[in-house]
Protein backbone atom coordinates (compact mmCIF):
# COMPACT_ATOMS: atom_id res chain seq x y z
CA UNK A 1 0.00 0.00 0.00
CA UNK A 2 3.00 2.23 -0.19
CA UNK A 3 3.84 2.55 -4.04
CA UNK A 4 6.98 4.37 -3.54
CA UNK A 5 8.37 2.92 -0.18
CA UNK A 6 11.97 2.75 -1.42
CA UNK A 7 14.55 2.91 0.86
CA UNK A 8 12.46 3.17 3.67
CA UNK A 9 10.63 -0.31 3.48
CA UNK A 10 12.75 -2.06 5.75
CA UNK A 11 12.50 0.60 8.49
CA UNK A 12 8.85 1.05 8.19
CA UNK A 13 6.81 1.43 11.73
CA UNK A 14 4.97 -1.78 11.13
CA UNK A 15 8.32 -3.36 12.72
CA UNK A 16 7.39 -1.57 15.66
CA UNK A 17 5.56 -1.20 18.72
CA UNK A 18 2.38 -3.65 18.55
CA UNK A 19 2.70 -3.76 15.11
CA UNK A 20 5.00 -6.59 15.44
CA UNK A 21 2.18 -8.79 17.70
CA UNK A 22 0.95 -11.39 14.99
CA UNK A 23 -2.99 -9.99 16.09
CA UNK A 24 -2.10 -6.38 14.73
CA UNK A 25 -0.70 -7.60 11.52
CA UNK A 26 -3.55 -9.80 10.86
CA UNK A 27 -6.00 -6.92 11.79
CA UNK A 28 -3.84 -4.78 8.84
CA UNK A 29 -4.30 -7.53 6.41
CA UNK A 30 -8.68 -7.29 7.06
CA UNK A 31 -8.32 -4.00 6.85
CA UNK A 32 -6.08 -3.70 3.83
CA UNK A 33 -8.63 -6.26 1.76
CA UNK A 34 -11.67 -4.39 2.89
CA UNK A 35 -10.17 -1.59 1.37
CA UNK A 36 -9.28 -3.41 -1.89
CA UNK A 37 -12.45 -4.89 -2.01
CA UNK A 38 -14.96 -1.77 -1.54
CA UNK A 39 -13.08 1.93 -1.43
CA UNK A 40 -16.34 3.07 -1.02
CA UNK A 41 -17.84 1.08 1.30
CA UNK A 42 -13.98 1.21 3.70
CA UNK A 43 -14.16 4.96 3.55
CA UNK A 44 -17.57 4.95 5.03
CA UNK A 45 -16.68 2.60 8.23
CA UNK A 46 -13.70 5.36 8.60
CA UNK A 47 -16.02 8.14 8.61
CA UNK A 48 -17.92 6.35 10.57
CA UNK A 49 -15.28 5.96 13.01
CA UNK A 50 -14.33 9.58 12.76
CA UNK A 51 -17.63 10.86 13.66
CA UNK A 52 -16.60 9.51 17.20
CA UNK A 53 -13.61 11.61 16.85
CA UNK A 54 -15.57 14.76 16.31
CA UNK A 55 -17.85 14.26 18.89
CA UNK A 56 -15.01 14.06 21.14
CA UNK A 57 -13.54 16.95 19.87
CA UNK A 58 -16.39 19.07 19.88
CA UNK A 59 -16.99 18.43 23.98
CA UNK A 60 -13.11 19.45 24.72
CA UNK A 61 -13.47 22.47 22.22
CA UNK A 62 -11.26 21.32 20.32
CA UNK A 63 -10.26 20.72 16.47
CA UNK A 64 -10.53 17.04 15.15
CA UNK A 65 -7.60 16.01 13.45
CA UNK A 66 -7.07 12.38 11.43
CA UNK A 67 -3.96 10.74 9.75
CA UNK A 68 -5.28 8.43 7.10
CA UNK A 69 -2.49 6.79 6.12
CA UNK A 70 0.22 5.89 9.04
CA UNK A 71 1.15 2.53 7.67
CA UNK A 72 0.35 3.16 4.09
CA UNK A 73 0.22 5.99 1.06
CA UNK A 74 -3.38 5.57 -0.33
CA UNK A 75 -4.13 9.01 -1.46
CA UNK A 76 -7.58 7.52 -2.66
CA UNK A 77 -8.86 6.60 0.89
CA UNK A 78 -7.49 10.30 2.33
CA UNK A 79 -9.24 12.20 -0.92
CA UNK A 80 -12.60 10.50 -0.37
CA UNK A 81 -11.82 10.99 3.69
CA UNK A 82 -11.53 14.69 3.38
CA UNK A 83 -14.06 15.36 0.97
CA UNK A 84 -16.94 13.36 3.41
CA UNK A 85 -15.85 14.92 6.16
CA UNK A 86 -15.06 18.91 5.69
CA UNK A 87 -14.82 19.86 9.13
CA UNK A 88 -11.87 17.72 10.30
CA UNK A 89 -8.51 18.53 9.31
CA UNK A 90 -6.65 15.79 7.52
CA UNK A 91 -2.81 15.63 7.27
CA UNK A 92 -0.13 12.50 5.76
CA UNK A 93 3.27 12.12 5.17
CA UNK A 94 3.90 10.72 1.25
CA UNK A 95 6.24 9.35 -1.24
CA UNK A 96 4.28 9.72 -4.11
CA UNK A 97 5.67 12.32 -6.35
CA UNK A 98 3.78 15.91 -6.84
CA UNK A 99 1.70 16.09 -3.51
CA UNK A 100 0.83 19.81 -4.16
CA UNK A 101 -1.78 18.35 -6.60
CA UNK A 102 -3.52 16.48 -3.84
CA UNK A 103 -3.57 19.06 -1.01
CA UNK A 104 -7.01 20.36 -0.04
CA UNK A 105 -8.55 22.45 1.98
CA UNK A 106 -8.19 20.26 4.71
CA UNK A 107 -5.78 17.76 3.80
CA UNK A 108 -2.14 18.32 4.33
CA UNK A 109 0.91 16.95 2.77
CA UNK A 110 4.55 16.76 3.86
CA UNK A 111 6.76 14.84 1.23
CA UNK A 112 9.53 12.05 2.97
CA UNK A 113 12.74 12.14 1.95
CA UNK A 114 15.18 9.02 0.89
CA UNK A 115 18.28 9.20 -1.49
CA UNK A 116 16.33 7.94 -4.49
CA UNK A 117 13.46 10.74 -4.70
CA UNK A 118 15.83 14.14 -4.00
CA UNK A 119 14.12 15.51 -7.47
CA UNK A 120 10.89 15.09 -6.46
CA UNK A 121 11.61 16.90 -3.20
CA UNK A 122 12.98 19.83 -5.16
CA UNK A 123 9.75 19.82 -6.87
CA UNK A 124 7.82 19.91 -3.54
CA UNK A 125 9.23 22.13 -2.05
CA UNK A 126 8.53 24.33 -4.90
CA UNK A 127 5.59 23.88 -4.94
CA UNK A 128 4.71 25.11 -0.80
CA UNK A 129 5.10 21.16 0.58
CA UNK A 130 8.00 21.04 2.99
CA UNK A 131 9.97 17.75 3.25
CA UNK A 132 10.56 15.58 5.91
CA UNK A 133 14.30 13.49 6.94
CA UNK A 134 14.88 11.35 9.22
CA UNK A 135 18.40 12.08 10.50
CA UNK A 136 20.93 9.44 11.89
CA UNK A 137 20.58 10.56 15.65
CA UNK A 138 19.54 9.55 18.64
CA UNK A 139 16.76 10.52 20.81
CA UNK A 140 18.43 13.29 23.42
CA UNK A 141 20.53 14.64 20.29
CA UNK A 142 20.34 18.18 18.63
CA UNK A 143 18.97 18.69 14.82
CA UNK A 144 20.63 20.67 13.05
CA UNK A 145 20.08 24.50 12.75
CA UNK A 146 19.43 23.95 8.78
CA UNK A 147 20.65 21.58 6.06
CA UNK A 148 20.57 20.49 2.54
CA UNK A 149 19.58 18.34 0.30
CA UNK A 150 22.93 16.57 -0.77
CA UNK A 151 24.43 18.07 -3.51
CA UNK A 152 21.35 20.38 -4.53
CA UNK A 153 22.15 23.77 -3.02
CA UNK A 154 18.92 23.77 -1.29
CA UNK A 155 19.42 24.93 2.55
CA UNK A 156 16.58 25.24 4.57
CA UNK A 157 15.71 25.50 8.31
CA UNK A 158 14.87 22.18 10.00
CA UNK A 159 12.21 22.11 12.54
CA UNK A 160 11.69 19.62 15.05
CA UNK A 161 9.44 16.86 13.61
CA UNK A 162 9.43 15.32 16.88
CA UNK A 163 7.69 17.41 19.26
CA UNK A 164 4.02 16.50 17.84
CA UNK A 165 2.89 14.86 14.72
CA UNK A 166 0.82 17.75 13.28
CA UNK A 167 2.02 18.60 10.52
CA UNK A 168 -0.64 21.18 8.88
CA UNK A 169 0.87 23.47 12.21
CA UNK A 170 4.54 23.62 10.49
CA UNK A 171 5.58 27.00 8.46
CA UNK A 172 6.47 26.26 4.94
CA UNK A 173 9.74 26.63 3.89
CA UNK A 174 11.59 24.05 6.31
CA UNK A 175 12.60 20.25 6.77
CA UNK A 176 11.05 18.18 9.29
CA UNK A 177 13.64 17.04 10.94
CA UNK A 178 12.96 13.35 12.64
CA UNK A 179 15.32 11.51 14.53
CA UNK A 180 15.61 7.57 14.02
CA UNK A 181 13.24 5.73 15.66
CA UNK A 182 14.89 2.05 16.53
CA UNK A 183 18.26 0.57 17.59
CA UNK A 184 21.50 1.70 16.38
CA UNK A 185 21.63 -1.62 14.38
CA UNK A 186 18.47 -0.24 12.65
CA UNK A 187 19.54 2.86 12.45
CA UNK A 188 22.81 1.83 10.79
CA UNK A 189 20.56 -0.23 8.22
CA UNK A 190 18.34 2.67 7.27
CA UNK A 191 21.51 5.00 7.11
CA UNK A 192 23.13 2.45 3.93
CA UNK A 193 20.03 1.51 2.81
CA UNK A 194 19.55 5.81 1.55
CA UNK A 195 16.45 6.42 4.20
CA UNK A 196 18.38 8.01 7.17
CA UNK A 197 20.84 11.06 6.37
CA UNK A 198 23.71 12.46 8.41
CA UNK A 199 22.65 15.83 10.42
CA UNK A 200 26.46 17.07 9.05
CA UNK A 201 25.75 17.07 5.12
CA UNK A 202 28.40 19.53 3.78
CA UNK A 203 26.57 22.12 1.65
CA UNK A 204 27.64 22.28 -1.78
CA UNK A 205 28.56 25.50 -1.75
CA UNK A 206 31.41 24.51 0.58
CA UNK A 207 32.48 22.16 -1.24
Amino acid sequence: MCPFAGACEKSCLKFAGQNVYKQSQAARIRRTLDRLADLDGFVKILSHEISGLKRRAKRENMEAAYRPNVLSDDPKVARKLAEANPDVQFYDYTKIPKPWKRVRTNYHLTYSLDNHNHTEALEAIENGINVAVAFDLGKNEPLPETWEIPGTGVVLPVINGDEHDLRFLDPVGVFVGLRFKGSKAERAKAVAAGFVFSPRTITSQAA
